[in-house]
């Protein structure tokens, strides 16, 4: 992830008429490391934001940066080393809750055991297009 992709993203969105407010980046662990790579993003002779003291990038060009990790399951989508990262306002997106978090913790006497069960029923939507802009960026090593 290099500076120029955030600054790119930041002027796509506000070119859409999107609040500077409220936004968000979800990039990956590798994402987070061309960041802190980047001198501009981590020198404190460029923002006051220590971020190789800290070791993350909170916020930066406008934007909370929502780290997604590696996951079996998928998680951002990446072909041939090209990750695609996603920059949103908050308002683009929405989130339908059918059932809450819900758990129950129950002694089971014929199995001698607890059974512990958890349940949510949920789905996330895109509420508004011009509201996300799709960032690609190269994964390093």
């Amino acid at each position: 992830m290099q500076i120029e992709k955030i600054v790119a993203a930041q002027v796509a969105l506000r070119s859409k008429g999107v609040p500077n407010s409220n936004l968000y980046a979800a990039i990956e662990a590798k994402g987070l490391g061309g960041m802190l790579n980047e001198e501009k993003i981590s020198s404190v002779d460029y923002n006051n934001v220590k971020a190789l003291v800290n070791g993350d990038v909170d916020t930066f060009g406008g934007f909370k940066f929502v780290i997604i990790e590696d996951r079996a399951e998928g998680g951002l989508t990446e072909a041939a080393n090209v990750v695609d990262s996603y920059f949103f306002s908050q308002d683009a997106v929405g989130l339908a809750i059918g059932i809450d978090i819900k758990t129950d913790v129950d002694w089971i006497a014929d199995r001698t055991s607890w059974l512990c069960n958890g349940m949510l029923k949920a789905g996330a939507v895109s509420r508004d297009g011009l509201g996300i802009v799709k960032v690609q960026y190269l994964k390093t090593a």
